[in-house]
Formats: C-alpha cells, structure tokens, sequence
C-alpha cells in the first residue's frame, strides 16, 4: 500500500538521475519509519540489554568519481551509516563500538560476536589490515585491502579481483 508519507520526492517528469535519487530519498523514509517501528517494539519488550543494529551491506554511490549505484569495487560504496540503539546496555561495548572509525563489517562481526560470547580467530587475518568484499555473490566482484590510519582514514588501497 503506498503511503504518502513515503512518497515525499516526486518520480515523474524527471531526468533519470534525479529520478534515482528521488526514489532513494524516498526509500530512506520508509526505511527510517520502519527502523523506528522496530525500536519502539524493543522499547515496550524492555528485557535486560537489548542491542538493535541496522546497517547496510553496501552503499550507493550518486555521482561520485561519476559512478552511480553500489556494484563498484571502491571505498566509498562500503561507506554505509551505523545505528545501535542499546536498552540496558553494556557501556563499555557502546563505548568500544563508538570508538571504532569508519568500521567495516568484519569488524563490527567481532565486537558483535564478542558481546555474545564468542571470539573469533581468523588466521588469515593480517594484522594492520582491513578489507571489504564486492557486492557480486561467491565473491566474484572481488575484494580490497587496505589499512586505516587512527583518525579512520584508508590507506594502502589494493584491489583483487
């Protein structure tokens, strides 16, 4: 059912760039409207520490370096916002996590597992290094490789593909 609400931007009449980004804002409202339906939910649960992550598996690019959409093997289509909303939680995890500078996924998989519990060893992983697989499935996009200075900048970029 279309509600009006999520249809703020028009998608008509319009070049097709501005179309595009116009159903993304679009869909950010309905995505914003259903994030906040889950938290209030786990709000009115209230059961000891309760942790809500909403993130994405990739970005979408608008035009920069003039790429558009989110199947570019590039940094910045791995730029994704991170919201945890925390009932009763851990400090000193929230903390950890707010500490973490332009964190990938893999990073975010062990905190999560180590709140949990669990720590992983990979013995593949370089230390120093991070890395952030393309978007194709069965890895055929590739992945890069690269370091990240304190501040969270990316640096030493390799690409494989």
């Amino acid at each position: 059912v279309f509600r009006k609400e999520f249809g703020k931007y028009p998608l008509e009449g319009l070049a097709h760039k501005e179309t595009i980004k116009n159903a993304y804002d679009n869909a950010v409202l309905y995505n914003d409207f259903i994030i906040t339906e889950i938290i209030q939910a786990f709000k009115r649960l209230n059961r000891g520490a309760t942790y809500v992550f909403v993130t994405s598996d990739h970005g979408e690019e608008f035009g920069e370096a003039g790429r558009y959409g989110h199947d570019n093997l590039a940094i910045e289509a791995a730029d994704v916002p991170l919201l945890c909303y925390a009932v009763n939680g851990d400090r000193q995890f929230i903390d950890r996590l707010r500490a973490l500078k332009r964190p990938t996924h893999y990073e975010l998989g062990l905190l999560l597992a180590e709140l949990m519990g669990y720590k992983i060893t990979n013995p593949n992983q370089e230390p120093g290094y991070y890395y952030i697989n393309g978007v194709a499935s069965y890895g055929e996009s590739g992945y890069l490789k690269f370091k990240k200075t304190a501040e969270g900048e990316v640096t030493d970029v390799k690409v494989f593909h």
